[in-house]
């Protein structure tokens, strides 16, 4: 008879049976194992998005962004590290920023800032098929089109070249939420510059009844007005002192208001009654700086230095910056020499010590070491320091310099688009139309970084110097067949037809004299209707304009 032991043996020298038994044995170990080595994965991959949260605390951007593409590549079900990846992309320009929102918003927890985010990721990287692709897919998701939602597709809509279409939307939609500070400050601003009369009227019937309001709409309707172009000066000045007194406005609207009211009159921080101490937090830099910086703009440099010291304006750069200013401005520019010399430590980059310097020997009346500086300041600069340099720049006087700067940052991957828009409406001040074909010349008018609100001027410069004309008679049809109520649209596409040769097209597609005209429609339409009756009336009406800051491309064509 067998043994246990000796059955035991048997089956163990039976190859197929103890195959089987070892595989089942495996196969068991695998499915217990398998959870344990996905919850050793999540483990890894929340310790690594933490790692990534601390780099990206510290300004490490590049190792935030490794961490936290490693911490999906862990858990790519970890909607935290997803959400934390796509934010880094977007915010530090990632080209493919909009990619790595597609894993977040189609997850189920999904926001409306996540869609919103995903959106704005698609603009900035001017894609415009994945942001319309987005924004049906975010509809989809609501039953009624969200406030974000709207702002977020009328932006869309206004990048695209499609004004008149954001505003029809934005209209049919705005009264679903007829306190929304938001959605009415775009319509507003649409209307301003494609509206009708009637719509104009009514924005400003508003816009009195907002601005007097005591809560939160009444406050924002202030913000918005103080800081708009489209204002007059008596408006914002209405609109300031309004603001002062809101019984809901911040520390900051205070400044805001009071920068408003200054730079509208230079002499209104003379005729203040209020100490400083009242009128800013002397414990915060910020309020210290915009308040300094007023100062300076309207010339008070001893005020500046009641505030600062050397001491206490090192705590920030922006500060550092105004106490050397306001120095040179009491007459003290050696102190400022010494204190931007080669042997001090930098608490600026090299081309703000150069303009800082520049500033310095000007008013010490060194000229030749004024312009060696103010040069160089533009040899050295970089995107970061277009802000500061720029305004120096503004308030010397030196457009030359500025129209190099802008040339230079155009070339910048990021910054290069405002850059060169900047370029182009300085070029045009200094009627430099050399400067204008350079840039016309460095750049494809097809291109997706030329602003929507830019798009007709640069079209209108293709076709007045004769560059890449099939281009921009293309372009000219787009802006058209989005914005074909405006007459300085019709005229450009009126125009590309003439500058091609055929002038009977172009004849009939120049608008009415009784429309709207602009010094540029008016031009355009005199080249195009050259001996013709209509010529007669539209020469009455170039009169009213002022030409003259008209280029000498311009001029020929009211000399044709």
């Amino acid at each position: 008879m067998l043994t246990t032991v000796d059955k035991s043996k048997r089956l163990f020298n039976n190859r197929p049976i103890v195959a089987i038994l070892l595989g089942l044995v495996l196969l068991g170990l695998c499915f217990s194992a398998l959870p344990a080595y996905r919850y050793l994965k999540s483990v890894r991959s929340n310790s690594v998005l933490e790692a990534s949260k601390k780099y990206h605390e510290n300004q490490e951007f590049n190792l935030a962004f490794k961490k936290a593409h490693t911490a999906v590549l862990l858990n790519g079900k970890n909607e935290e590290a997803s959400r934390h990846l796509a934010k880094l992309a977007l915010d530090y320009g990632h080209p493919l920023a909009y990619k790595f929102w597609e894993s977040v918003i189609n997850s189920e927890s999904a926001t409306e800032e996540d869609w919103q985010h995903a959106t704005r990721a698609s603009l900035f990287n001017k894609s415009p098929e994945a942001t319309f692709y987005y924004l049906e897919r975010w509809k989809r998701h609501q039953e009624t089109p969200s406030p974000t939602y709207l702002l977020t597709r009328a932006r869309a809509l206004i990048l695209n070249d499609q004004h008149h279409l954001a505003k029809h939307e934005l209209s049919a939609n705005i009264s679903t939420y007829p306190e929304n500070i938001e959605l009415h400050s775009l319509y507003f601003s649409l209307v301003n510059e494609f509206g009708t009369p009637q719509e104009k009227a009514r924005n400003r019937e508003i816009l009195n009844t907002w601005k007097t309001r005591d809560d939160e709409i009444g406050v924002k309707t202030l913000r918005s007005i103080i800081v708009a172009k489209a204002y007059s000066p008596d408006d914002r000045k209405e609109s300031a002192n309004l603001l002062m007194n809101h019984s809901l406005r911040t520390k900051a609207d205070e400044l805001r208001a009071l920068a408003a009211l200054a730079l509208i009159d230079p002499n209104y921080l003379n005729d203040l009654d209020q100490t400083t101490s009242e009128l800013i937090d002397l414990e915060d830099n910020e309020s210290i700086r915009i308040y300094t910086a007023l100062l300076i703009e309207t010339g008070n440099y001893e005020q500046v230095l009641q505030i600062l010291n050397e001491d206490t304006a090192k705590s920030d750069k922006r500060l550092y910056q105004n106490f050397l200013i306001a120095k040179i401005g009491v007459g003290a520019s050696d102190e400022v020499l010494d204190q931007t010399s080669e042997q001090t430590q930098q608490l600026s980059s090299l081309a703000e010590e150069a303009i800082l310097r520049a500033l310095a020997f000007k008013e010490s009346g060194n000229d030749a070491s004024y312009k060696f500086n103010i040069e160089t300041s533009v040899n050295k600069a970089t995107d970061e320091d277009l802000a500061f340099i720029q305004h120096h720049l503004l308030r010397l006087g030196e457009k030359d310099l500025l129209l190099q700067l802008y040339l230079k940052i155009g070339e910048h991957p990021k910054y290069g688009d405002n850059a060169r828009q900047l370029a182009i409406q300085l070029a045009m001040d200094l009627q430099s139309e050399e400067d204008l074909l350079k840039i016309l010349k460095s750049v494809d008018l097809g291109d997706d970084f030329i602003s929507a609100r830019q798009k007709p001027l640069w079209v209108y410069l293709h076709l007045l110097f004769g560059q890449d004309t099939e281009a921009a008679r293309y372009q000219a049809q787009k802006l058209a067949a989005n914005n074909g109520q405006s007459p300085f649209i019709k005229s450009l596409l009126a125009f590309s037809h003439y500058i091609s040769g055929d002038t009977r097209t172009a004849q009939s597609l120049v608008p009415p004299t009784t429309s709207t005209q602009d010094l540029r429609s008016t031009l355009l339409q005199i080249a195009i209707l050259k001996g013709t009756p209509r010529e007669v009336g539209l020469r009455e009406k170039l009169q009213h304009f002022d030409t003259s800051q008209l280029l000498p491309v311009e001029r020929s064509l009211i000399t044709l």
